[in-house]
């Protein structure tokens, strides 16, 4: 490794500028809509973005002047502020079906079954390059591919069943 090439570590989905303490740290009580800051402060919720879909939550002002925490918890001349997505409870459902036995088993069929779709679209049906140029013609080719490859999967299962009869073949030129 270069001198000036830092390892990567993975982190835990938190940023932490300069040993700042991150999101972590701090508790949200979701019966009060509030959050507990590591010294036991409560930081209730003073904005509502609808654009970025987020509440922000701060401590009264001048509580973070005397913190014992205050350098690592926010450094600045401000008081500390968290935000939270509107449908966090959302993320976190998800989050607890995946970590248990049944949703870690169903991730892994997902990454299997996933990847096969991706691989056939891109060696049979030719994905690996798009045709086009420009989003718009972009995202028609994807849904155009994605509904060939979903007819041809319907007739698999149709023919699995015995509702179709592919022992005679429709000449595409006398229909």
């Amino acid at each position: 490794m270069l001198a000036w090439q830092h390892p990567f570590h993975p982190g835990n989905g938190y940023r932490n500028p300069g040993g700042v303490w991150g999101k972590n740290r701090f508790h949200y009580v979701g019966e009060e809509d509030i959050f507990l800051c590591p010294a036991g402060m409560r930081m209730k919720p003073y904005t509502s973005r609808p654009s970025t879909q987020r509440i922000g939550y701060q401590v009264g002002k001048g509580t973070c002047v005397d913190c014992q925490f205050r350098q690592q918890c926010t450094p600045s001349s401000h008081e500390r502020t968290i935000s939270r997505p509107f449908d966090q409870n959302l993320v976190d459902e998800a989050k607890e079906r995946i970590s248990s036995p049944t949703g870690r088993q169903l991730l892994v069929q997902r990454k299997v079954s996933t990847e096969g779709v991706f691989a056939l679209a891109k060696e049979l049906h030719g994905l690996r390059r798009t045709r086009f140029k420009g989003r718009w013609k972009v995202q028609i080719q994807l849904w155009l591919t994605a509904a060939g490859m979903n007819i041809k999967k319907a007739l698999k299962q149709l023919q699995k069943i015995g509702t179709v009869d592919n022992s005679h073949p429709v000449d595409p030129s006398q229909a």
